[in-house]
C-alpha cells in the first residue's frame, strides 16, 4: 500500500510495504502535521509524527508543519535528504551520534534562529541550510570536514562563524549573502571556490596561510574593508573583489601569477594597489595594476581623483574592464586618457561606463577593439587608425553623440556605415 495522506488530519500513512520515500513529496504541503508508520512497515518508523529509518540511523522527514524545536533521539547518524525542508522549525538539537547532514536537509527553514550540532558532524551537505534567513549563529564542531556549496547561502542574520581547523573544503556559493561580522578560515584550506562570500555583509576574514587561490567572485559585492593575503596565494579568479565598496586598499601576494578579468573592478574606495613582488608579471605603475610583466594594463583605481591620466610607455593592451565604471555619480574625475604609441588592443568594456571620460586618442598601433569597449561613454570624437583589423560588435553601443572619424574607404567607415554610427572623413 503506498502513502496515504489524509487532507482532513494532516497525517499521513506510511503503509507496511512502503520500502521507499521521496522526501520532496511533500515539499511545501503545510496540511501535513504528522506522519504514522504501520508497525510492521521493515524500512520505516515514526516518533511524535516525524518519519526515521527503521534502524533510528536516519531521520527521512519531518512534516513541514511541524513547528518550535526539534529533539532527534541519540543514535540517529544522518539527517536525510531535504529531510526538514520548508518547515517551521524555530530550533533543531542535533545529537553528538549524527554524521551527516545530506543536501537540502534544513533549507528554507524560514523559522529557524538557533542550530546545535552536535560533535560528530563531518560533513555538511549542498545548500544544507540555504535561505534559514533568522539563523544568527551555528556551532560547528572539531569533526567538521566538508561543507558543500550553498550551504549556509542567504542566512542573512549569521554574523559570524567559528570554522574548525579540521575542515578541508568549502563549497562554491557557502557563505554567500550570509555572515555580517566576521570569519576565520581554518589552516587546511588551501583553495576558497568561487562565490563562496558573495554578496555577504563580510568586513574582515583571516585567511589561511597555506591558502593558493581564490576563486571567481568569491568575495565579490561583499562589505570587505581589508584583506591581508598569505604568501603563497598564486591565483585571483575573475571578479573576486569587484564591488568591494569599502575595500581601501591591498597588497599583492609576492608569488601572484594569476590575477583575472574585473577581479577588482567597481571597489569605490580602493585608490591603491601596492605589489610586493619585484620580478614577478605584475607590478604597479603610477597607481594602476600591470600585468604580463608590463605590457597590459589591467586595472586603474576608480577612486583616483585625477582628471587626465597618462598610460604608462610599454603597454600594448589595455585590459577587460580596465576602466570600467568612471560614472559620474561614482565621483571619478577622469576625462582625458593618453594612450602610449605601442598599443595593440583595447579589451571588452575597456572604457564602458566612462561617463566622463571624453577625450581619448587611439595610436596607429591599436589593431583590436573588444566588445562593448566604449559603451555607454561620453567619447564624442574618436579617430580610427588605419592599421586597424578588428573591431567587435557592439564596441560603441549607446553612445548617442559619438562621431567616427577614419580615411575614406576605410574599415571604419564600413564599420560605422554597418552599425550606424555617424562617420566623418579625415
Amino acid at each position: 500500500m503506498p502513502i496515504e495522506f489524509n487532507m482532513e488530519t494532516g497525517v499521513a500513512f506510511v503503509g507496511e510495504d512502503v520500502d521507499s520515500f521521496d522526501p520532496d513529496a511533500f515539499d511545501w504541503s503545510q496540511r501535513l502535521k504528522r506522519f504514522e508508520a504501520d508497525p510492521e512497515n521493515s524500512a520505516f518508523r515514526s516518533i511524535d509524527g516525524v518519519l526515521y529509518s527503521k534502524d533510528l540511523k536516519t531521520l527521512v522527514r519531518v512534516p513541514c508543519y511541524y513547528d518550535g524545536e526539534l529533539s532527534i533521539p541519540s543514535g540517529v547518524a544522518t539527517i536525510g535528504k531535504s529531510a526538514c525542508k520548508h518547515c517551521r522549525l524555530s530550533k533543531i538539537v542535533l545529537p553528538d551520534s549524527v554524521v551527516t547532514i545530506e543536501t537540502e536537509a534544513f533549507s528554507w527553514c524560514m523559522s529557524l534562529s538557533a542550530a546545535y550540532i552536535g560533535s560528530g558532524v563531518k560533513s555538511i551537505g549542498d545548500n544544507a541550510f540555504t535561505c534559514c534567513y533568522p539563523l544568527e549563529k551555528i556551532d560547528l564542531p572539531k569533526t567538521l570536514k566538508t561543507i558543500g556549496s550553498r550551504a549556509f547561502a542567504g542566512c542573512y542574520c549569521l554574523k559570524s562563524v567559528d570554522l574548525p581547523q579540521g575542515l578541508t573544503k568549502i563549497g562554491t556559493g557557502a557563505f554567500s549573502r550570509s555572515l555580517s561580522n566576521s570569519a576565520t578560515l581554518p589552516d587546511g584550506i588551501t583553495s576558497i571556490a568561487s562565490r563562496t562570500f558573495e554578496g555577504s555583509s563580510l568586513k574582515t576574514i583571516d585567511l589561511p596561510p597555506n591558502l593558493r587561490s581564490i576563486g571567481n567572485s568569491a568575495f565579490k559585492n561583499s562589505s570587505l574593508t581589508a584583506i591581508d593575503f598569505p604568501d603563497g596565494v598564486k591565483t585571483i579568479g575573475i571578479d573576486a573583489f569587484a564591488f568591494c565598496r569599502e575595500l581601501k586598499s591591498l597588497t599583492l601576494p609576492p608569488n601572484i601569477e594569476t590575477i583575472g578579468e574585473g577581479a577588482f573592478n567597481f571597489c569605490m574606495s580602493l585608490t591603491k594597489i601596492n605589489a610586493s613582488g619585484d620580478d614577478g608579471p605584475f607590478s604597479v605603475s603610477d597607481g594602476a595594476l600591470l600585468g604580463d610583466y608590463g605590457e597590459t594594463l589591467l586595472w586603474f583605481p576608480i577612486a583616483d581623483p585625477r582628471r587626465r591620466y597618462v598610460v604608462p610607455d610599454g603597454v600594448k593592451k589595455i585590459g577587460a574592464r580596465a576602466f570600467s565604471g568612471f560614472q559620474t555619480d561614482l565621483g571619478a574625475n577622469l576625462e582625458e586618457l593618453v594612450l602610449p604609441d605601442g598599443l595593440e588592443i583595447i579589451g571588452k568594456e575597456a572604457f564602458s561606463y566612462s561617463m566622463r571620460l571624453t577625450d581619448v586618442v587611439l595610436p596607429e598601433s591599436v589593431k583590436y577593439i573588444g566588445e562593448l569597449a566604449f559603451c555607454d561613454g561620453c567619447v564624442n570624437e574618436l579617430v580610427i587608425p588605419d592599421g586597424i583589423e578588428k573591431i567587435c560588435r557592439w564596441a560603441f553601443c549607446r553612445c548617442r553623440n559619438l562621431v567616427l572619424r577614419g580615411s575614406e574607404g576605410s574599415y571604419a567607415e564600413e564599420y560605422a556605415e554597418k552599425n550606424k554610427i555617424p562617420f566623418k572623413p579625415l
